[in-house]
């Protein structure tokens, strides 16, 4: 069974160009995925050493889904470059 949990915390750089991510792990392979709201999947990547820092230059303006898998746990949290 997937669990939700909500125990991540997203930090967009001023110039909105990048998003500095702060997850804590309960696997080894802890994956991250962003999305648009019709689900299609833009980036992803691993989230190590409990953190990432994902470039988002080449995104538009809009609103995002940032989405993380550790294990059994799925974390969602929506976000918006302006």
């Amino acid at each position: 069974m997937i669990q939700t949990q909500e125990k991540i915390s997203l930090n967009l750089s001023s110039d909105k160009k990048s998003l500095d991510v702060y997850y804590p792990q309960n696997t080894g392979r802890t994956i991250y995925d962003v999305c648009d709201l019709n689900g299609r999947i833009l980036k992803t990547g691993d989230i190590s050493g409990n953190q990432a820092h994902i470039d988002l230059s080449d995104l538009e303006a809009r609103i995002y889904i940032f989405l993380v898998l550790d294990g059994d746990t799925m974390t969602s949290r929506k976000f918006c470059i302006k």
